[in-house]
C-alpha cells in the first residue's frame, strides 16, 4: 500500500511498447521499410547478420531505420504517468 493507504501496483506496459527483439519497454523505438517498430540498438545488432524482419523472416528491400518520435514520446509519457495510473488502478480496484 502507498503511504495514503491507496494500492500501488505497478500497471503492465502495452504490448505495444515493446520491442519484439527484447521483449522490454522501447527507450529509442525505431521502423524498418515493413512497418514493424524495435528499439534501435537491438534492431541495429539484427540487420547485419540477417537484414531480413525479424517478425516475418521476409528479406527488407532497404536496412534504412526511421525513428519513431511519437512512439518514443508517448513510452515517455507513460513511463512518468505510471505513479498515477498506479493510483488509479487501485482506487478502482477496492470501490
Amino acid at each position: 500500500h502507498g503511504s495514503d493507504g491507496v494500492l500501488d501496483r505497478q500497471v503492465p506496459m502495452l504490448r505495444s511498447f515493446m520491442c519484439p527483439i527484447t521483449q522490454e519497454a522501447m527507450v529509442d523505438p525505431v521502423s524498418t521499410v515493413d512497418g514493424h517498430v524495435y528499439e534501435r540498438s537491438a534492431i541495429e545488432g539484427w540487420l547485419p547478420n540477417h537484414k531480413t524482419s525479424p517478425l516475418t523472416g521476409r528479406p527488407l528491400h532497404s536496412l534504412a531505420l526511421t525513428p519513431q518520435d511519437h512512439l518514443r514520446r508517448a513510452i515517455e509519457e507513460y513511463q512518468q504517468l505510471q505513479p498515477t495510473l498506479e493510483r488509479i488502478s487501485g482506487a478502482r480496484a477496492s470501490q
